[in-house]
């Protein structure tokens, strides 16, 4: 008998964080195996199932739902789907469900023990996940996933894994994301034009060493001279958002914990009082009473900088992103200011001291999951279906298309059959998408396809002598700061309502502090004001978890 809880309906808690923004692998040493993550850098990478290739002969046809917010009414028809459900002999069917009300929906199903028996789950948080975990909302996944290799060495490859067992057994399966093969480092980028910086008589690399200090002379020079004709159009510095950008600023390069708590000298605090925190703001107020940012930045709304530098405004732009995204802004800005690939370049960040301050990457932003009532043989032929989906050849399928129809390979150079437009909505050949973003992705997140050997659909300036190269640099000397997941996981009621408004108010005042007259009193006042509710959340971390 299942030990749910019929009343959560009306009682659940909504917790901290969702689980899918969290950055991952806490561990002894700030560099990861290249080569032991799966499915990210080739097929030398990725496990071949080979034993016990069952027939579909051998397996009895199963019928299942599958919860999610990704349906199409062709999905049947792709190819990749109709090989897998001839493969395995299965047949299943989407309840999709709006993202708006995703977390309405999916509590109300939990409350009626009505959920389906497989979850494409997103809005995954950890409280929720914990409780219902020990209540037996979930079926646990085998202990033993042998039978499932490439499954398995995600498990081994991505520690998020030993941070959400409950009584050491797995009750979702986080879908993982492959940003890069090489370090166990988030994607912040400082992109710099350097057709810019040319024009003032700069030679740097494309991917290029520099101080803040440096940054800051280098700005004043290309407001100074002005080479794109802009005038006060021109923002020197930008961010993704802008102003509500501007925290995670102080969050990548001077302060990593001030939204947050921090362990000092064994008891937790908030991070945000900590004096690094003013010091970014002073640096960013700097900037701003300079003209060195956009004027009305502290009214952005979300992407207010990414339209900015896309309209060839912005000299240098601060974003997170990963090689398609750095080969979609060269590619937008060919369009809109005539300006090739190779005129983009990366500035990489120091400290006085030589080291690159960087963070633990993003591993993933959903799982995947089976209720309590999911049949044996289905979850089995899930699990088997995502294996195999990681595979060399299926992740080539996903990526390309049907080969010999979609695509050609000879002599290790492949070539596709078909044009950007083809694979886009409405295009003839947009099954190709939507395998990997749809099909795939039950499974795994974005970046398996980036890795494949010989991708045409990857510029190898963007993915080597940028992105690649950037992370070579950060390797060189990292200053390096792994996610508390401890804390990153914690939950209790009287934290969870302090921690989210903090970190909300933290953002809008590091807005207003750097565009005030005297930002050091008017970060002070809001530390000062948020003391008392912060410790109370501090006490709660303290008596759950300090030493």
């Amino acid at each position: 008998m299942k030990k749910r809880v019929l009343a959560m309906l009306t009682g659940l808690i909504m917790i901290i964080g969702l689980l899918g923004g969290c950055a991952n692998t806490p561990s002894d040493s700030s560099v990861s195996d290249p080569s032991s993550q799966t499915g990210v850098s080739g097929s030398e990478d990725v496990v071949s199932t080979g034993a016990d290739p069952e027939t579909p002969e051998d397996l009895e046809f199963v019928e299942f739902t599958v919860y999610s917010l990704d349906d199409d009414p062709d999905i049947k028809n792709w190819p990749l789907v109709k090989e897998a459900m001839q493969k395995f002999n299965f047949d299943f069917t989407i309840q999709q469900v709006a993202w708006d009300n995703w977390g309405e929906t999916t509590r109300t199903l939990v409350a009626t023990e009505s959920l389906p028996e497989v979850l494409a789950w997103y809005d995954l948080q950890y409280g929720e996940y914990l409780s219902w975990a020990q209540q037996g909302v979930f079926k646990p996944l085998p202990d033993d996933l042998n039978a499932y290799p490439n499954l398995k060495k995600i498990t081994e490859d991505f520690s998020i894994f030993d941070s959400i067992r409950v009584d050491d057994k797995l009750y979702a399966f986080p879908k993982t994301i492959h940003s890069n093969p090489w370090y166990d480092y988030n994607h912040t980028v400082i992109m710099y034009r350097r057709d810019i910086a040319q024009a003032i008589g700069k030679d740097f690399d494309p991917v290029q060493p520099i101080t803040w200090d440096e940054l800051v002379t280098y700005l004043k020079e290309v407001k100074e001279k002005d080479p794109t004709g802009l005038g006060d159009m021109l923002v020197p510095y930008d961010t993704g958002s802008g102003g509500l950008s501007w925290v995670d600023t102080i969050r990548r390069f001077w302060n990593p914990d001030i939204t947050t708590f921090t362990m000092i000298d064994g008891k937790y605090e908030w991070g945000g009082k900590d004096p690094s925190s003013l010091e970014g703001i002073t640096k960013l107020h700097d900037l701003y009473t300079q003209g060195l940012l956009a004027p009305d930045a502290y009214a952005d709304v979300y992407a207010a900088g990414d339209e900015r530098f896309l309209a060839g405004r912005t000299a240098v732009f601060e974003f997170s992103a990963v090689p398609q995204r750095i080969q979609e802004y060269s590619q937008n800005l060919a369009k809109t200011i005539g300006i090739g690939e190779t005129d983009l370049g990366i500035f990489c960040l120091q400290n006085d001291d030589g080291k690159y301050p960087i963070s633990q990457k993003s591993e993933w932003w959903a799982a995947m999951a089976f209720s309590a009532d999911c049949r044996d043989e289905v979850m089995e032929r899930w699990l088997m279906v995502g294996d195999w989906l990681l595979e060399p050849e299926q992740l080539e399928k996903a990526a390309y298309g049907e080969p010999g129809t979609d695509w050609t390979k000879e002599n290790d150079e492949l070539k596709l059959n078909w044009t950007m437009d083809d694979i886009t909505e409405g295009g003839t050949k947009q099954y190709i998408t939507q395998q990997e973003n749809v099909f795939l992705k039950f499974f795994v997140l974005e970046g398996n396809s980036t890795w494949l050997p010989g991708n045409p659909m990857i510029s190898e300036y963007a993915l080597e002598d940028l992105y690649h190269t950037m992370m070579d640099t950060y390797a060189s000397n990292p200053a390096y700061t792994p996610t508390n997941y401890d804390v990153e996981y914690f939950s209790s009621e009287v934290y969870d309502s302090i921690a989210g408004a903090i970190k909300t108010e933290t953002g809008d005042a590091v807005i207003r502090a750097v565009i005030a007259d005297d930002p050091a009193a008017e970060w002070n006042s809001f530390i000062e004001s948020k003391l008392a509710d912060a410790q109370k959340a501090a006490d709660e971390l303290n008596d759950k978890l300090a030493p």
